[in-house]
């Protein structure tokens, strides 16, 4: 008979993680802001966080795993999708018994499992880490501006066509709707204040009458203008990519 799982509140409470009174102001917290308990015990620094994850894995019936103890095979990492691997914060550790090892700091989602799973062809077993140290690896091998991560010396024809055929997403893809809003708001921004004030311009500048009288001169500015504008808009654009 397997043995029944504890809740891991039990569990922090039977290793003296946090006291009972401790957890009553962390659960108060964690509902507050909208976060799980284990979450809200790391935040809190109210203890060490591979006792609080190790509880946490143990309350999920998952092994726990240190990642800065682990050596990861690349050949597994450079087959994942990198904006998959940060969007659904997982890294793929090695092939263990026939199963692809993946380390995340809580259980990932079935329907990304099941993709992975058939992406490699075998089994997945999720192990639970310090998000920290998840962190640290996701940084390290899927960059933010990773669309795709081979190894410099893999060629093309050593992975498999379900994972060649794999569509590189781009940056955009990963905006929130609030980030894209912020930067064409700037980015109209710096174009309406360019274009006004090129546009305004030759009514301060001392330009001699004959020049500022003559048909070009309005409508050489407002192309001036308008150049000027379009490159600060996207000036603005570019600096906000980075």
């Amino acid at each position: 008979m397997t043995p029944k799982r504890r809740p891991f509140e039990a569990l922090i409470l039977a290793n003296g993680l946090v006291s009972a009174e401790d957890l009553k102001h962390i659960r108060s917290y964690a509902a507050a802001v909208g976060i799980e308990l284990y979450e809200a015990v790391l935040q809190k620094k109210s203890a060490v966080a591979e006792a609080v994850m190790t509880a946490y894995a143990e309350s999920l019936g998952l092994p726990f795993i240190r990642l800065d103890e682990v050596m990861f095979d690349e050949t597994l990492i450079g087959q994942i999708d990198p904006i998959t691997a940060r969007q659904h914060s997982f890294i793929p550790v090695k092939q263990e018994q026939g199963c692809v090892i993946l380390a995340a700091a809580k259980p990932i989602v079935p329907n990304v499992e099941d993709e992975i799973r058939m992406l490699f062809g075998m089994p997945v077993r999720c192990v639970i880490c310090i998000p920290a140290e998840l962190n640290t690896a996701i940084a390290k091998y899927y960059p933010r501006h990773a669309t795709r991560v081979i190894k410099p010396d893999a060629k093309a024809a050593d992975f498999s066509p379900a994972i060649q055929k794999q569509s590189a997403k781009t940056e955009d893809e990963e905006l929130t709707a609030e980030q894209k809003k912020n930067r064409i708001l700037l980015a109209f921004v710096a174009f309406i204040f360019t274009f006004l004030f090129f546009h305004f311009i030759p009514d301060f500048l001392p330009f001699p009458k004959s020049i500022a009288a003559s048909w070009y001169f309005r409508p050489l500015f407002f192309f001036i203008g308008m150049t000027a504008a379009g490159s600060a808009a996207a000036a603005v654009w570019k600096k906000l990519s980075r």
